[in-house]
C-alpha cells in the first residue's frame, strides 16, 4: 500500500531558521535536523519502504495557479488562507496502514532548537488508484 505522509509549519518557521533570536534554530540544529532526516530516510530506502520525498521552499515563495476559462489567473504565495502549509512530504510503500503509522511516529520525533525533540504532526493519506470505467 502507498501512503502520503506529510508535515506542515508556516512561514514562521522558515523565518526562525534565519534570525538571530536565541530561541530559534542554530546552524548546528538545522544541520543535527537534517542528519536525522537524512538517516530516516536511509532506513527506508533500504527497507525498500522510500518511494519519493521532498522538502519544500517557504510558503512565500510558492506562486498558486487557476484557469479562469481561457485566462490564468496566478498570485504569489500558497492557496489556502491559514499560518500551516505543507513543509515537506513523504512517500511510501508499506504493508499496512500499521507500518505507515510506526514510520510517521520516527519522523514526528524530529530534533529542534537545541536537540528538544519537536514530536510534529505527520498526516497519513492513503495514495488511492484512478477509478475505473466498469
Amino acid at each position: 500500500m502507498r501512503f502520503l505522509l506529510s508535515t506542515y509549519g508556516g512561514q514562521d518557521a522558515w523565518d526562525l531558521a534565519t534570525t538571530t533570536d536565541e530561541s530559534a534554530w542554530s546552524a548546528a540544529d538545522i544541520e543535527a535536523m537534517v542528519d536525522f532526516m537524512r538517516t530516516e530516510d536511509a532506513r527506508l530506502y533500504e527497507s525498500g519502504e522510500l518511494v519519493l520525498d521532498a522538502g519544500l521552499t517557504p510558503p512565500a515563495t510558492s506562486t498558486t495557479v487557476r484557469a479562469d476559462g481561457d485566462r490564468v489567473l496566478m498570485a504569489d504565495g500558497p492557496y489556502q488562507d491559514s499560518t500551516e502549509v505543507l513543509a515537506g512530504f513523504w512517500v511510501i510503500d508499506c504493508d499496512s496502514h500499521d507500518r505507515a503509522v510506526e514510520i510517521a511516529a520516527r519522523f514526528s520525533r524530529v530534533p529542534g532548537p537545541g536537540g528538544a525533540v519537536q514530536n510534529v504532526p505527520i498526516e497519513i493519506r492513503a495514495i488511492g488508484e484512478a477509478p475505473t470505467a466498469d
